[in-house]
């Protein structure tokens, strides 16, 4: 991996001995996962809806 010398320097003074931890976490795969914006959700979907809806979207 290429890192920018100036982007080095700043985070290994930010954060000192932590700084190898956050290049390694910065680097890892995430998890599939999805959000919901439970203000916007109308009341009818519940979690199976939920899930059947995006199975459904997935398909196609």
């Amino acid at each position: 991996m290429i890192i920018k010398k100036s982007f080095e320097e700043h985070f290994k003074e930010l954060l000192g001995d932590k700084y190898e931890l956050f290049l390694e976490w910065s680097f890892k795969l995430l998890k599939k996962s999805i959000r919901i914006n439970t203000i916007k959700v109308k009341d009818n979907i519940n979690f199976e809806n939920l899930k059947e809806i995006l199975l459904s979207k997935q398909e196609h």
